[in-house]
């Protein structure tokens, strides 16, 4: 007699479609923790690498830190990017077309530190959103990077930096910008101005630090839930975001050790030091902020 293939009965089909769903759900929080732990590590590498360009970037240019100037020359809190590719003449990726940029500025020591790998990957966090951000249409048009630079270091040599273990000096977003600063000081009162100053505001007592730890509101992306407050941007890791201090090493902070106000600004009353003259995230030393007292420093 011919032999009969058996067939599956409806329940059989049923149970191996439940059996499938309970082992999924099972696993999904071990894949979620497992892709989690990776981006972490990518990341942190990303910020090593970028460091690591930084002490080189420091060795050729006289322990000076990068600047972030346009073409018209002033000191900007955000610039546009050059266009994606490589330059016939030089062999290298574009850079300088619309400012001298921080990011831009360290590109060949990137190459350096990176070899033949693809160097564009060093600038992204995987855990980020991938979305675009900018202050207008061209400079979001050219976001690619998701580190930004300390403001307040910009163009100041190495040894202005008194503690190097606390001195931020870059820190990473949750969206694409271009070659974008944080901690950036407010002129007069008001958020510097998207166009720049010619020189650095001098940082006192009286001095007021726009963004340290989120976005500013005019880099944010226009969807009317970016606010620093009911959206910040240091919630990229689960809970928390890095930050590549000035000593090298890279620390993964919660999102409760960010201080948060209303704006987003650092002022006197809550994050200036006296003694030491210099913004912190907290100036408190109840035991509710035991651990997150002047952990980071915002400005040498």
């Amino acid at each position: 007699m011919p032999h009969t293939k058996k067939r599956m009965s409806i329940k059989e089909i049923f149970y191996v479609v439940v059996v499938m769903t309970v082992t999924a759900f099972i696993l999904s929080p071990v894949i979620a923790i497992t892709k989690g732990a990776s981006a972490v590590s990518n990341c942190q590498a990303n910020l090593k690498k970028i460091g690591n360009s930084i002490k080189m970037y420091l060795a050729d240019w006289d322990d000076t830190y990068p600047t972030n100037r346009v073409a018209t020359g002033n000191l900007v809190p955000s610039c546009r990017l050059s266009w994606v590719g490589t330059d016939i003449a030089t062999g290298k990726a574009y850079k300088f077309h619309y400012g001298t940029t921080w990011v831009e500025g360290l590109y060949n020591y990137m190459e350096a530190i990176v070899a033949k790998e693809d160097t564009s990957s060093v600038w992204k966090c995987p855990a980020a959103l991938f979305a675009q951000a900018g202050v207008n249409a061209t400079e979001k048009a050219s976001a690619a990077v998701t580190y930004v630079f300390n403001f307040t270091l910009l163009e100041k040599p190495e040894s202005i930096i008194r503690n190097r273990s606390k001195m931020m000096i870059v820190r990473e977003t949750d969206r694409l910008v271009a070659s974008v600063t944080c901690a950036v000081p407010r002129v007069n009162g008001s958020d510097m101005p998207t166009t720049g100053v010619a020189t650095a505001p001098t940082i006192d007592s009286t001095s007021q630090i726009q963004a340290p730890f989120h976005m500013r509101p005019d880099v944010a992306i226009k969807d009317g839930s970016t606010s620093p407050v009911t959206d910040p941007t240091v919630k990229i890791h689960g809970n928390g975001s890095h930050i590549l201090f000035a000593d090298g090493h890279i620390k993964l902070y919660n999102a409760r050790e960010f201080f948060k106000t209303p704006v987003g600004i650092a002022q006197a009353n809550s994050n200036w030091d006296y003694t030491d003259s210099a913004f912190y995230n907290y100036i408190n030393t109840a035991p509710a902020y035991q651990g997150i007292h002047k952990a980071i420093q915002i400005t040498p």
